[in-house]
């Protein structure tokens, strides 16, 4: 097994036009990300802000709702018998369980990306445009500060 879901996607240009800088590598789970989007070819404007460690509403819901499919899932063959059935519910449960800790240590890398000391704050938190282009000729227009730009959006948190 490789890693090759770590590289880059050959292909996309970021344009900072407030800037005037032009990057032809992004971060690959932005890279990822964008791709998955159903973007217009010319009405697409993304505005991306640090939330400060706010997190919404949805994700609990979807937790909650997440942790109850898994409970079923598990709890349904164990009353019907079917160890076969459990135990592969309970492998499910687990990679689902494996899947948030990594997502949560990938969140924690961006969020500790977008820290800034002190004396680079006010230079880090100047507003920018960006325009990104796809390989399938689609665009985006991105609206966000240098520092997100710089520190997520152009290098690769690791957490």
């Amino acid at each position: 097994m490789d890693n090759s879901i770590a590289d880059p996607i050959p292909g996309i240009v970021l344009y900072n036009i407030s800037e005037g800088i032009m990057a032809t590598e992004l971060s690959p789970w932005f890279s990822r990300w964008l791709m998955c989007q159903e973007l217009t070819h010319c009405s697409t404007v993304l505005e991306i802000r640090d939330t400060a460690g706010k997190i919404p509403t949805a994700r609990y819901v979807t937790a909650a709702g997440a942790a109850l499919l898994n409970l079923a899932l598990v709890v349904m063959p164990a009353l019907m018998g079917d160890w076969y059935g459990f135990s592969t519910a309970l492998s499910l449960a687990g990679l689902v369980i494996v899947r948030l800790y990594i997502l949560r240590a990938c969140r924690l890398g961006l969020d500790y990306n977008t820290q800034m000391d002190p004396k680079s704050r006010d230079a880090m938190n100047k507003e920018v445009k960006l325009f990104v282009t796809l390989p399938s000729g689609k665009f985006v227009t991105v609206k966000t500060t240098t520092g997100i730009a710089q520190r997520c959006l152009l290098t690769e948190a690791r957490p």
